[in-house]
């Protein structure tokens, strides 16, 4: 988040007729024109009330950009002991 525009009463001749009480603008960062690549894991071991049948949690995110465009990948798995 790069800015946020509060503008209180009528704010018609900026951001048109429909904006009466007020408008709260939210300004967001530019997308980076470099190629660029965020990754995660996670994982979680969650015993339930039975210490016989524990449940696993495995989480993968991977993300970045490229030229004009965002990209996100996840993929998750649960695993449940019998």
């Amino acid at each position: 988040m790069d800015a946020i525009d509060v503008v209180r009463g009528g704010g018609a001749v900026r951001y048109g007729p429909q904006s009466v009480g007020g408008v709260v603008n939210f300004v967001t960062r530019a997308i980076p024109q470099d190629f660029g690549i965020e990754a995660g894991v996670e994982g979680q071991l969650s015993p339930t009330s039975s210490q016989n049948n524990p449940k696993e949690t495995h989480n993968l995110m991977v993300g970045g950009t490229a030229g004009q465009r965002f990209w996100h990948r996840a993929a998750l798995l649960r695993h449940a002991r019998q």
